[in-house]
């Protein structure tokens, strides 16, 4: 698989357009409610242990909503075959790595940079 680089220019111009369109692929009832996030920070440990998975070659990002309709990021780890690495698995202890959670914006924004700012 490819790197996945780009530039910060790129990422700017990106970001910048997501902003500027996000509350615009709503309907108007939910315009303005924060269900479209502007970023999401996670810590280093989630990654390293999804990365860390027997098998784990890469990683995958899904669009997630939680009850109060806010959309979140979703990653799991993905095999050379590309396979998502989940299994089912019915008990109390899920053996899954699966990533969500971070600190979502609106809310916890971070500080201004040229990915947040327009």
């Amino acid at each position: 698989m490819s790197d996945h680089f780009i530039t910060l220019s790129k990422a700017t111009e990106m970001t910048s357009k997501y902003r500027g369109n996000k509350e615009n692929i709503l309907d108007s009832s939910y315009k303005d409610s924060g269900i479209m996030p502007v970023c999401e920070t996670f810590g280093r440990s989630s990654f390293d242990a999804l990365l860390a998975q027997d098998g784990c070659e890469s990683v995958r990002a899904y669009f997630g909503m939680d009850a109060d309709l806010k959309v979140s990021l979703v990653f799991v780890g993905v095999n050379a075959s590309g396979e998502d690495l989940v299994v089912s698995f019915e008990s109390d202890i899920d053996p899954n790595i699966i990533v969500e959670d971070g600190q979502r914006c609106p809310t916890v924004c971070p500080e201004s940079s040229p990915l947040n700012t327009d």
